[in-house]
């Protein structure tokens, strides 16, 4: 499955220094959604949509998200919330 720009970019945004700009953990999902323009956020959450539906399991989310080139990468046991936390946040803004 390709991965969208829109989805890297967002990724990318999830940067060693993020904790400087976000206070916690809750609030990182809207500050990665906030990177993206409308256009962007329907085919970010879409890509997201489509790995969920898939049933991926964590080890491949993880896999995904790493590929992207994102500074950090994401906790293993973790990564299907953290997806499903980004695409609640795409579709709210």
């Amino acid at each position: 499955m390709s991965v969208p720009d829109a989805f890297t970019r967002m990724a990318r945004h999830m940067h060693a220094d993020v904790e400087l700009v976000v206070r916690s953990d809750d609030e990182l999902p809207a500050y990665l959604a906030r990177s993206l323009t409308a256009q962007e956020k329907e085919i970010a959450s879409g890509f997201i949509e489509r790995l969920l539906a898939d049933g991926l399991n964590d080890e491949d989310l993880v896999k995904i998200w790493s590929e992207t080139g994102s500074d950090c990468y994401l906790r293993k046991g973790y990564a299907e919330l953290f997806y499903r936390e980004l695409l609640e946040a795409l579709r709210a803004g």
